[in-house]
């Protein structure tokens, strides 16, 4: 994980040497089913302050797109519970009732800084200055630490938490989702977008039968 985090950082032109610390914010991977449509990188530097973010986004059609972003927020007490901003361009088809062309802020806490039951992302998406839409990611308890949990506090937190990453789950709702908003909203307010084809700055979609069949 270490080599991969150093060679995107090389691709992006810059040196791994200045942030030696990561920490990696993602779905956990239950029954060998994941679906982790958003993962965060925290990146710090020498002095353990958190000056960079990685954004990782798997679309629901199996492309993944990272980007590197600063933090470019000056005054971290001034912003409530979020000492991290990052900006960037979206590129990237997530879902045929947002704009291909526009840009995302995130929001951030510093979950190793702040108590992690304090933890708190918010992700904006813009078009022209407009807001579309903003989600909030808020943590709700006390984290679990694997390590010293007791067995009774582990189990319960599996039959809690087990079936939420779930592949299967996760489409469901999203799909569930999609249809309720198509059905309740005309064509002029929704304004759907066609899905355009990913550009080089994404990864590629795992190949499927069919399409290794035309590549051969």
């Amino acid at each position: 994980m270490t080599q991969k985090l150093e060679e995107f950082l090389l691709s992006e032109g810059e040196d791994p040497a200045e942030w030696p610390y990561a920490y990696l914010l993602a779905p956990p991977c239950v029954t060998r089913q994941l679906n982790n449509p958003l993962s965060f990188w925290y990146l710090y530097n020498s002095n353990k302050e958190l000056s960079a973010m990685i954004v990782q986004l798997q679309t629901s059609y199996g492309e993944r797109r990272m980007w590197l972003t600063r933090n470019c927020r000056k005054n971290a007490s001034g912003g409530g519970p979020y000492c991290f901003q990052g900006k960037f361009d979206k590129d990237l088809q997530v879902s045929p009732f947002t704009p291909l062309r526009a840009s995302y802020v995130i929001d951030s806490s510093d979950p190793c800084a702040a108590p992690l039951d304090k933890l708190k992302i918010m992700v904006t998406l813009k078009q022209e200055n407009k807001t579309v839409m903003h989600a909030v990611v808020n943590s709700t308890a006390p984290p679990l630490d694997a390590a010293t949990a007791s067995l009774g506090s582990s189990v319960l937190f599996l039959v809690k938490w087990w079936w939420v990453p779930m592949c299967a789950i996760v489409v469901f709702r999203i799909l569930s989702k999609a249809a309720k908003i198509y059905l309740t909203h005309s064509d002029n307010e929704l304004n759907i977008q066609t899905r355009a084809e990913p550009l080089r700055t994404a990864i590629a979609k795992s190949a499927r039968l069919s399409d290794r069949g035309i590549i051969d």
